[in-house]
């Protein structure tokens, strides 16, 4: 298995993240409810560390969160603080540190109560390691609260084409939680997209940062091959779908 470079990765959604904030529609959703299911409960949400912030889709949901009095916000891609820093800007967040580089190297703040994150996890080289880094930086009762994508992401291209990434299920994933953290609560779901045609979908997945499949990947016969072959397995009432399978999980420090 071919682990991501994840420096290219954080390169590929600052370029794509004006479309990134147009597309990505499940992701943006998927923040709302995070933090939705995150406030819910009577979580210690003081000081928060959020990592792989992206565009801040997240961000913006946690400045929303009355109890949070200091906010740390990571990114592999240092790019992304002016748009983080736009969005506290405009918030009731007073003390917050912008956290530049790759979640499963750098140091994790100290005296922090929780760390949060949506759709990074799954370009991580080893999710169980992090997990012992975040049980290591957390106090007894420390919040770990997650979301990331689970086997069936992007079924149809990885079946299509025989390659993508080889996303954790859920159960594997609580099973590496498990070892230093009790679950409070976890779901998981699916959810189709519907497109015109392959090719829309190879542009979406484009524009969200997500792959460097385009169609410059591909050539001409290629794409032709893609698209036909994509069509005919995935296609329905002259549309094609494109699934995505989000998992988040809330656990607290033993």
């Amino acid at each position: 298995m071919t682990l991501p470079d994840k420096h290219i990765i954080g390169e590929r959604f600052w370029k794509n993240k004006e479309t990134y904030k147009q597309e990505a529609t499940v992701q943006k959703v998927l923040c709302e409810c995070f933090a939705g299911t995150l406030q819910s409960y009577s979580f210690p949400l003081c000081n928060v560390f959020e990592i792989g912030c992206g565009t801040g889709f997240l961000t913006q949901e946690l400045c929303s969160i009355p109890s949070i009095q200091k906010l740390y916000v990571n990114d592999v891609s240092p790019k992304m603080q002016q748009d983080i820093d736009a969005i506290i800007a405009q918030s009731k967040i007073s003390d917050y540190v912008f956290i530049a580089g790759d979640a499963e190297t750098i140091d994790f703040p100290s005296s922090i109560d929780a760390i949060v994150s949506t759709s990074t996890l799954q370009w991580f080289h080893s999710i169980s390691s992090f997990f012992d880094k975040a049980a290591l930086s957390l106090p007894s009762q420390g919040i770990l609260a997650f979301s990331t994508f689970g086997p069936n992401n992007f079924i149809e291209i990885k079946q299509t084409l025989g390659k993508g990434l080889d996303y954790l299920s859920l159960n594997k994933l609580l099973e590496y939680v498990q070892k230093q953290f009790i679950i409070i609560d976890f779901h998981e779901w699916e959810e189709q997209l519907w497109f015109n045609s392959p090719i829309e979908i190879l542009q979406h997945i484009k524009h969200t940062g997500v792959s460097g499949f385009g169609s410059s990947y591909f050539g001409r016969q290629k794409l032709q091959e893609f698209n036909a072959v994509y069509s005919s397995l995935y296609s329905n009432n002259n549309k094609v779908r494109l699934t995505y399978h989000p998992i988040m999980v809330f656990a607290q420090k033993k």
